[in-house]
């Protein structure tokens, strides 16, 4: 081997040795750090110190692949393209400035000074502006468009000022130099970059402490990560480069070590409660597994076969966990073990005669809904702050429903769920739909349409642009006011800004009193509060300024205007006519199981929600059958008098509001689908199953009735839960 091919070969068993150590040492402290969360999937301290081993070799493995590409890459650029030819010209330059003045860096010092700052000052302002004015735009076209205007127009703007700004600072510093000491400070070739280091740690710092109320709803342990990989693999280089150079076995070590790590992750990605744990409680390892699957996936059909993919013929693109199982065909196609049988058809809803008089005769229908609601904050279930004192107050004139869960963790499928009777995943959507989340069509039949049809005055009052009429939540309403929306701005459907609880009920009183004076009505109205992001409204019970705090004085809010609409029914003698359903959409993660927010998993952290149904003249009573959001429409239908034209997969809860049956179990099942994301749940009395078809591919069960937080995941000792996962097969067959 020729002297340059061994110096390349020392250079690239450096740059693997140097990714192996990097990568080795942010996963295991990456996984030391969830020391204690993985005690949900993993028991004992010699099963988690391997967990630590695992995630260690699986970054390390990426360090040995990112660092010699990116090293790679970046000589490649710098050798064969112009980009390497300024910068060689600009660094060239500034070495001959300072060979013929010392002081020559000053201009370059005087713009990270002055102008980087002034840059970022006019920048900050114009993101402000655009915030405002773009706020409320609802049009996607035009509001990129306008952001793309915005953003060159700032960048243009900001260059300029950090130019006019950096020419006195310059003709300053120049001042200063004169003197001796201060000419020995300013001629540093380092400065400049000592100064710039500064001053971008000081407007991260600044913009960080501005946007902390975002930025900790967010995960950044992911990005973390890779900074500190990169930092290490950085600092690491120059020592392996040093020792390959000096130990001539250094190749036959590399490949070792390479052999080694993918030992470890074949091995430990076998493992469940490995691949459990390294989802949620790391920054990287799901990606990682993620893209290692991508090149073992033969059949490229999204599923891969080796570490713990799930996919159990990849040799067959039909065949994989998402698959529809053709029934009786003697082939597993979504590889749950066995053969779907064939549908049976859909059982009747049970519409009962256990009605109060009163409420058959004349009953009017109101449906609260709020977003982001979770059971366990309001005080009806147990919750010890005083945040909802006029939702308890109605709690104790209805039936609560203390098993009540959602069938997906987020508002795109709770409410088109809600209002067709439908599972989310079958519920008819128009794909085309370009702006936002997917439109229900008009082949659904939604809950108005269902009330319509018995003569009901329907109407709806909304407050966000995701009940814009095209997303076909409008059919069946006679009124549908989403004008609020216009109160709230902010990023979009993950963090809308603004309050609009007050105007809702403004809204609803305003129907109310201008009703038709016959007949029946049908009243939905949706509180924003306490979605994210949080805020504190005057007047209104504060509990503090953590998340928690300001998401409980969100509900508080809420609540009080709940409780105004309550007593407009009151004040106009409606109260006792209308039958009440109140019930949060979802819930909402404070980090529970390494999660915030909502929509990213099934845990009753984000799926178990209010559920309140008062029916006038039923006997207020807690009602421990399960129940779900698919059962809404029928029980509306049984209190209306309806006749259902379409089979739904719900039941009516009136029976249970009337205290038949209380002891009575049942599955209630939940989907979740998201980019990269299907997940399966089924939720009775006792057990909360979870099917992690995709990415991580794995069985979770919780012992709700000993463990309501989910803090134990049982699937190794299922107990009188063991029969679910059958259950939960069978209804996953069905509805694919």
């Amino acid at each position: 081997m020729t002297a340059p091919a061994t110096s390349r070969m020392s250079v690239f068993v450096a740059r693997l040795v140097a990714g192996a150590i990097a990568g080795f040492a942010v996963g295991v402290v990456d996984a030391a750090a969830s020391w204690s969360p993985v005690a949900r999937y993993i028991a004992g301290g010699a099963a988690r110190a391997g967990f630590v081993l695992y995630v260690g070799a699986l970054y390390a493995l990426a360090g040995m692949a990112v660092l010699p590409l990116v090293a790679l890459i970046a000589r490649h650029v710098v050798s064969r393209t112009r980009l390497g030819d300024v910068a060689r010209f600009a660094a060239s330059h500034l070495d001959e400035r300072r060979r013929r003045d010392p002081l020559g860096a000053l201009p370059f010092l005087a713009l990270v000074l002055g102008g980087f700052p002034a840059m970022g000052l006019t920048l900050a302002a114009t993101f402000a502006l655009a915030r405002s004015l773009l706020g409320t735009r609802n049009h996607m076209d035009l509001l990129v468009a306008e952001s793309m205007l915005m953003a060159i127009a700032g960048l243009v703007l900001g260059a300029l000022v950090a130019f006019v700004v950096a020419r006195p600072i310059e003709v300053g510093l120049a001042a200063l130099a004169r003197r001796p000491a201060g000419a020995r400070a300013l001629s540093s070739p380092r400065l400049p970059w000592i100064a710039f280091g500064v001053f971008t740690a000081a407007a991260a710092a600044i913009a960080v402490k501005l946007s902390w109320s975002t930025l900790e709803q967010v995960e950044l342990r992911a990005p973390l990560v890779c900074a500190g990989g990169v930092a290490l693999g950085v600092l690491s280089r120059r020592v392996t480069r040093r020792a390959t150079d000096r130990f001539a076995a250094a190749p036959v070590v590399a490949m070792a070590i390479v052999a080694a790590d993918v030992a470890v992750v074949f091995l430990g990605a076998g493992d469940d409660r490995i691949r459990k744990s390294a989802w949620p409680y790391t920054g990287m390892a799901g990606p990682i597994i993620e893209a290692l699957r991508s090149l073992g996936d033969r059949d490229g059909d999204g599923y891969a076969a080796i570490l713990g993919g799930g996919d159990c013929d990849d040799a067959n693109p039909a065949v994989h966990p998402g698959a529809v199982d053709v029934p009786g065909d003697g082939i597993d196609q979504n590889c749950t073990g066995k053969d779907a049988v064939t549908r049976p058809p859909s059982p009747p809803v049970r519409i009962s005669a256990a009605i109060p008089p009163p409420a058959a005769a004349k009953a009017n229908i109101l449906l609260i809904t709020i977003d982001a609601l979770r059971a366990d904050h309001v005080g009806a279930y147990g919750y010890g702050r005083p945040t909802t004192p006029a939702i308890d107050a109605l709690a104790n004139d209805a039936a609560t429903f203390t098993r009540a869960w959602t069938h997906a963790p987020m508002t795109k499928y709770a409410m088109p769920t809600i209002h067709t009777g439908l599972y989310p995943l079958d519920v008819p959507y128009d794909a085309s739909y370009r702006y936002g989340w997917r439109a229900v069509t008009p082949k659904a039949t939604t809950l108005a349409e269902v009330l319509k049809g018995r003569g009901f005055a329907t109407a709806a009052v909304l407050n966000y642009s995701y009940f814009n009429e095209e997303r076909g939540l409008a059919q069946g309403f006679d009124r549908y006011d989403n004008r609020n929306k216009a109160l709230h701005g902010g990023d979009g459907p993950f963090e809308p800004r603004g309050s609009s609880a007050k105007e809702q009920t403004d809204g609803a009183l305003r129907f109310l009193d201008g009703r038709p004076a016959e007949g029946r009505f049908f009243l939905w109205v949706h509180y924003m509060e306490p979605h994210f992001g949080y805020e504190r409204h005057a007047g209104t019970s504060d509990f503090g300024s953590a998340p928690i705090d300001l998401y409980d004085g969100e509900i508080r809010f809420a609540d009080e205007h709940v409780g105004r609409l309550i007593a407009g029914l009151k004040e106009r003698g409606l109260y006792d006519s209308t039958a009440i359903v109140l019930t949060g959409d979802h819930g909402e993660a404070f980090g529970e199981h390494g999660v915030i927010f909502h929509g990213s998993r099934l845990d009753g952290a984000q799926t178990k929600v209010p559920l309140i149904v008062r029916i006038p003249g039923a006997a207020p009573r807690r009602v421990s059958v399960p129940a779900g959001h698919v059962d809404l429409l029928p029980t509306l239908a049984d209190i209306s008098g309806a006749e259902l034209r379409d089979a739904v997969p719900g039941e009516s809860l009136v029976p249970a509001i009337a205290g038949d049956d209380d002891t009575r179990d049942r599955a209630i099942f939940q989907q979740l689908s998201a980019p990269g994301i299907e997940v399966r749940a089924a939720v009775t009395r006792r057990c909360h199953l979870v099917y992690q078809e995709a990415p991580i591919h794995a069985w979770e069960l919780y012992r709700i009735d000993d463990d309501p937080h989910e803090l134990r995941d049982a699937i190794d000792d299922p107990g009188p839960c063991g029969g679910l996962r059958a259950e939960l097969e069978a209804w996953l067959d069905r509805s694919l």
